[in-house]
């Protein structure tokens, strides 16, 4: 009788630190758990908070759209030959034949291929050239297209040497020339032309 109370109370002390373990690694989960949910929620409301102001800038901006260049198709259009040329005439062109690749939505701080851009304004991107920029300007650039990444919505930020102050927006044949960053015209154009490619529309 002796021996199966000692055999009970090893049992008993042997599994006190497994059940110990076990409550740990279910309270560091459920952190890990709560962790996720609560960065989730921020990042959520910070696109929301983003969202709000860049569309208070598309009603402000409204009436820029007046200014919007509607440019004439290129006479050739799609996929380019491996190793084929074509001369836009403008290193910001707007249509006509381009790569068969496109580039993706993000922002860039090199210059981007204009036949691969050309590709991507087909598919409904919308492209914000800049040369120098504020560092304010560039952090609400970065922000929209934090929020606008979709293959055939989104929207392309690239460096163009040579433009200073300026700005130039461009869609599937539509620009927009801005003489600084000015966050109400800017916006409305992405706003009004992003996702409308005629390649896959969206919008």
């Amino acid at each position: 009788m002796g021996k199966s109370k000692k055999r009970k109370k090893a049992k008993s002390q042997a599994a006190a630190p497994e059940t110990k373990g076990k409550a740990k690694r279910s309270l560091i989960k459920f952190a890990v758990f709560a962790s996720l949910i609560g960065a989730a929620g921020w990042w959520w409301y910070g696109n929301q908070q983003v969202e709000s102001r860049f569309l208070d800038h598309v009603q402000r901006g409204a009436g820029t759209l007046d200014r919007v260049e509607r440019q004439a198709e290129q006479s050739t259009s799609g996929h380019l030959s491996p190793g084929e040329r074509v001369n836009y005439g403008t290193n910001m062109p707007t249509s006509g034949a381009h790569d068969g690749r496109p580039v993706s939505a993000g922002v860039y701080k090199t210059v981007q291929a204009p036949t691969m851009l050309v590709h991507s304004l087909e598919h409904g991107m919308v492209i914000v050239y800049y040369d120098t920029l504020s560092a304010d300007a560039m952090a609400t650039l970065e922000d929209w297209s934090g929020l606008y990444g979709g293959t055939f919505s989104g929207m392309i930020v690239t460096r163009q040497p040579g433009l200073g102050d300026k700005l130039v927006l461009t869609a599937w044949r539509k620009s927009l020339t801005l003489e600084s960053f000015d966050a109400d015209a800017a916006a409305a154009f992405i706003d009004a032309y992003r996702g409308r490619g005629p390649e896959n529309p969206m919008r």
